[in-house]
């Protein structure tokens, strides 16, 4: 059995599905958000070991352990509504309701794509990819990561100011009061007047970063053996200058880039070696031709370059979890 971990609203995942339908590919998708005020998990356990792994989606049953193959597409944040005037025991339910959730599909004996859930925590870990994609011939940004306010002030003057910030975990805040979600561009200006307030970094440590001059971005999306490169004309509008997910898809040319042979190779080798078959890297190219490494995101999205630019990303994933029900391909659990 094939099952999607998925959240609400994720095209992404929406799109695969149609593809895997079409093709006759059975799954099962499960929106864990609905956890736990919906849906139920239950782990058994005999003097043998684990006697059953279990949810309930809906009023159906699923046998977990029938699972061969998970695809995690996305992350969802479980519903906690209750105790609705306790805020502290809401995050204690939450906290709990985490730990089961990833039990629950953690404990299957399966394949994964594009990892299993602890390789998938431990390849988001930025500081570990910098050193990664140094040791595999990228070229890094010099980065400063710290929570010493001296060491910034010494970082910002050794480049002149110009610096970017980025937080070390993609932040999410709680809903607004209007039920919309609450997103931190990853990437900030460090502008003069935010020196002023350094000391404030030890309280939080963040990403320093000195500014790489960009002719384009680049949204590297491997797949497999398969890599699908996209350049971002970010530098085309003053909103997407410094962050292209300030999205102004409108006036912000997508195209397929011509990637150079052995920039695609270690494009596949740090996906691999970060144990994952899947991975979206950003790169920044610089005026002068030079592709330099910033992160990969796991989970990261990839329908809007499909879309724009026609390149079959949402089908290559279709091919990799076909694979993998056949046994070929995919991660296993360990």
């Amino acid at each position: 059995m094939l099952l999607i971990l998925s959240a609400p609203g994720d095209t992404h995942s929406e799109a695969v599905e149609q593809i895997l339908a079409r093709r006759g590919v059975p799954f099962v998708h499960w929106n864990q958000a609905g956890f736990p005020e919906r849906d139920t998990v239950s782990l058994r356990y005999d003097a043998g070991g684990m006697k059953s792994n279990s949810v309930v989606m809906g009023g159906e049953a699923i046998d977990l352990s029938r699972v061969s193959t998970t695809y995690v597409r996305r992350h969802a944040h479980p519903e906690i509504r209750r105790p609705a005037n306790d805020p502290r025991a809401r995050a204690y339910v939450e906290t709990e309701a985490r730990s089961i959730l990833n039990a629950a599909a953690e404990l299957n004996d399966c394949r994964w794509i594009p990892g299993p859930m602890r390789a998938l925590h431990w390849a988001g870990d930025k500081a570990w990819q910098l050193r990664l994609a140094a040791r595999l011939g990228f070229e890094i940004p010099p980065t400063l990561i710290t929570n010493d306010p001296a060491e910034l002030l010494e970082f910002y003057r050794e480049h002149n100011g110009q610096l970017v910030c980025k937080a070390l975990n993609f932040p999410h805040f709680p809903a607004s009061a209007d039920g919309s979600d609450n997103w931190l561009f990853t990437t900030q200006l460090v502008a003069p007047r935010d020196v002023g307030y350094a000391e404030s970094i030890r309280y939080c440590p963040a990403i320093f970063q000195a500014y790489v001059p960009k002719r384009l971005e680049l949204r590297i999306t491997v797949v497999g053996e398969r890599v699908f490169p996209c350049e971002i004309h970010s530098q085309e509008r003053a909103r997407t200058r410094h962050d292209w997910r300030r999205y102004d898809l409108e006036h912000t040319p997508h195209r397929e880039h011509a990637l150079p042979s052995d920039v695609a190779m270690r494009c596949i080798r740090i996906v691999r070696a970060l144990g994952l078959c899947y991975g979206a890297l950003d790169f920044v190219l610089t005026p002068d031709g030079r592709y330099v490494f910033l992160e990969v995101n796991p989970m990261g999205q990839f329908l809007w370059i499909e879309k724009i630019t026609g390149m079959p990303i949402s089908e290559a994933i279709c091919d990799l979890l076909e694979a993998a029900e056949a046994g070929v391909g995919g991660m296993p659990s360990d």
